[in-house]
């Protein structure tokens, strides 16, 4: 399979399946009630699972690639995605943790001690993160020998 092969793949089954529940999240709110804003959608933190799901998904790809060619570009794209990974899983504790608590006390995610408008920036910048660091990770890593026979 060609790198460009292995990208469309990457991105229809990883990018865009995992995108899926959130696409149903906002529609069915939409149905049954106000819209749902997005940034209400991004607060509650699903987006940074995906986040760590992509970018730990890509570095079992790199680690179980063959060969070593690219050996730096590999160290650095693999431990930029573990740093995009346990980041994520950090941030994701606190603001589950804020959305549960306002859930809980009936307010507003907006009257918690969380800055929603920082979270919503940085959850966007960590998955914006992942999906280009997956992505590297994806693209430079080669089929191990056992998919090649």
């Amino acid at each position: 399979m060609t790198t460009r092969e292995k990208l469309i793949k990457w991105g229809i089954f990883s990018i865009l399946f995992a995108l899926v529940p959130f696409a149903f999240s906002y529609g069915k709110a939409s149905l049954v009630g106000p819209p749902l804003p997005l940034s209400e959608l991004v607060a509650r933190g699903g987006l940074l699972l995906v986040a760590v799901g992509l970018a730990t998904g890509a570095i079992g790809d790199l680690i179980g690639s063959e060969g070593e060619e690219n050996l730096a570009a590999r160290l650095v794209v693999g431990g930029l995605c573990a740093i995009i990974a346990v980041s994520s899983s950090l941030f994701y504790v606190v603001v589950s943790d804020a959305y549960t608590k306002a859930m809980a006390k009936g307010i507003p995610l907006e009257k918690t001690e969380l800055n929603m408008q920082l979270a919503i920036i940085l959850t966007i910048v960590l998955y914006i993160a992942a999906v280009v660091g997956s992505g590297a990770c994806i693209a430079i890593a080669k089929e191990s020998s056992r998919e090649q026979t």
